[in-house]
């Protein structure tokens, strides 16, 4: 009766390693909506510059469930929409 016992830290460290694999891994997705305060993060402005956007209609948003997101090729439109020029 020879049964083998693990210490625990063993265990753990036989569950915690990954296995070893050579598949390339999988580009970052890169999201199509994101919550307000991540918008005015990635737009580097308020929040309360966002929504009032939002209302206007300036920007597009949906409402996913109980939470509004806002739809990116829209936020970077009107950023570029921002753009100030100078005068000639």
């Amino acid at each position: 009766m020879s049964e083998t016992t693990h210490a625990p830290a063993e265990r753990e460290n036989a569950v915690a390693r990954a296995p070893h694999t050579t598949a390339t891994a999988r580009p970052p997705v890169e999201p199509i909506a994101v919550a307000i305060p991540e918008a005015a993060r990635l737009a580097g402005i308020g929040r309360s510059t966002v929504y009032p956007a939002i209302m206007r209609g300036e920007i597009e948003s949906a409402v996913i469930g109980r939470r509004r997101v806002v739809i990116l090729a829209s936020l970077r439109e009107w950023v570029a929409r921002q753009v100030v020029r100078p005068a000639p």
